[in-house]
């Protein structure tokens, strides 16, 4: 899943793609881009920190004077960044479409999707797309003083632990069916909380956990840090009670405490419950973006 380091694919005059191999190089080629729009160039930023240069292809679109769009390529899944145009996401369709990969899904701003899959298929004529969520990118832009949850919530927050696995095993079932990810992930899911302490569940009076969220490795830069809450799910008994709120507010004031930070995270547009409990918090919307399932012709892309 290689491209040479030297290979340059030309785009419009004066542009570049450029690959870069190295998680840290792309970091560094990146930074003004990331520091200019740290909310939506989180997630590529994020998934970089823990992605290996053997199981990542990265690429900038540059000019001669500066970089203006990323893209990664990771597990079988490429996303594409908040400043990609339309010619930029030609060409890293075309790139990506001859790489001896089985791309799954391609996500990014809707506008450039379809140049991508355009170019895509030119290469692999076989290969179809669909579009099965579009996400809205929030933001918190309340203080941590103001942070309060938005109605009473029975319950507390506390670091996900090994006793929680029979919980989070199904939880993380159901969460990957109600967000369109292949349930063969939500192990996954779970054991990686675990083991970076990145998972925390809400427990009621009982102890017995009824949510859970989780976040990604924060984004240090210049000036804050950005960290984004990956996984946030509660058990549909749980639902209306206010608990997504008190959860959400609860971890955020944990990430906010240390230095300041930005937290964010991204809710399908579908979910109106979701999208009002984070607004209540202080959420605000700072972006749009789309998942697309690449297949080939005739096999299932609804998943």
């Amino acid at each position: 899943m290689t491209v040479p380091e030297k290979c340059l694919c030309q785009a419009p005059p004066s542009v570049m793609i450029d690959p870069i191999s190295c998680p840290a190089a792309f970091q560094r080629a990146t930074e003004a881009l990331q520091e200019a729009d740290p909310i939506g160039t989180n997630q590529i930023a994020s998934l970089t920190l823990v992605t290996s240069a053997a199981d990542g292809q990265w690429w900038v679109a540059r000019n001669s004077t500066s970089v203006h769009s990323m893209a990664l390529l990771s597990n079988h899944e490429v996303l594409l960044g908040p400043t990609v145009s339309t010619a930029d996401a030609a060409e890293y369709g075309q790139i990506v479409g001859h790489l001896d990969d089985t791309l799954r899904k391609v996500r990014g701003p809707a506008a450039a999707i379809p140049a991508f899959v355009t170019s895509l298929q030119a290469a692999r004529p076989q290969w179809v797309s669909k579009c099965v969520m579009t996400t809205l990118v929030y933001a918190l832009v309340s203080p941590l003083t103001e942070l309060e949850p938005p109605a009473p919530s029975c319950g507390t927050l506390r670091l996900a632990t090994a006793a929680d696995m029979p919980f989070l095993a199904a939880a993380t079932v159901q969460y990957c069916l109600d967000t369109h990810i292949d349930v063969g992930f939500a192990e996954t899911i779970y054991r990686c909380g675990l083991a970076s302490q990145s998972l925390h569940v809400w427990a009621g009076d009982d102890a017995i956990p009824v949510a859970f969220a989780s976040h990604a490795a924060p984004v240090h830069l210049a000036h804050t840090r950005v960290v984004r809450l990956t996984y946030v799910f509660t058990s549909p008994a749980a639902r209306g009670r206010g608990v997504a709120g008190a959860l959400t507010t609860a971890i955020s004031r944990k990430l906010m405490a240390s230095e300041p930070t930005i937290i964010m995270l991204n809710v399908d547009t579908t979910n109106a419950r979701a999208r009002r409990a984070y607004e209540k918090v202080g959420f605000e919307v700072r972006g749009e973006m789309e998942t697309h399932v690449i297949s080939a012709n005739g096999d299932d892309t609804s998943a």
